[in-house]
């Protein structure tokens, strides 16, 4: 799923994608070079979000500072409740609060990221994150949202307002300036 935006009263566009699969958070090496249990799966889920991305962002890294929102919708672990809606719901509050971190999975996404939608992760400077279960009675596959958008950055500098130049960034168009 691929949902671009012009806004043409704020001048601001936005890009909304949807990437298939269970998210998989961010894994490291242990001290013996080894790699931890899921550093593999979460390699897989990377590829897995750069393959879509390059499907709706085939121009260049954008360069300047940018929002990324992520919303991560997990698969339900084998004790969740299949027939009843409420008691699956119930479920679902009770274990969103439990591992996979957030913040891990937030890391492993916008690392997908990188040399794709922009230079480098630092560029990210805002940006919201969630992280849910699959209403498993109305959806079949965990996926992943991101919302990305170019952020203007506004300064005061001796009484006048300044802003950053806007560069939209248009995929499939390439790079216009405001």
């Amino acid at each position: 799923m691929q949902d671009r935006h012009d806004c043409e009263t704020d001048g601001c566009e936005h890009l909304t994608v949807k990437v298939m699969g269970q998210p998989s958070p961010h894994s490291v090496f242990t001290r013996r070079g080894e790699p931890k249990p899921g550093f593999y799966h979460m390699k897989a889920w990377q590829a897995q979000i750069q393959a879509a991305m390059k499907q709706v962002w085939n121009i260049s890294p954008y360069e300047g500072p940018l929002m990324v929102e992520t919303a991560f919708y997990l698969a339900p672990g084998k004790s969740a409740p299949t027939k009843d809606k409420e008691a699956y719901f119930r479920w679902c509050m009770k274990h969103v609060v439990m591992k996979p971190d957030l913040d891990n999975l937030r890391k492993a996404a916008i690392d997908a990221l990188q040399g794709i939608v922009f230079v480098n992760d630092s560029q990210v400077i805002s940006g919201g994150m969630a992280k849910f279960f699959i209403d498993r009675f109305e959806e079949s596959e965990p996926y992943t949202l991101f919302h990305i958008m170019p952020v203007h950055l506004h300064w005061m500098d001796g009484g006048e307002m300044h802003t950053t130049p806007f560069v939209k960034y248009a995929p499939n168009d390439g790079y216009m300036e405001d």
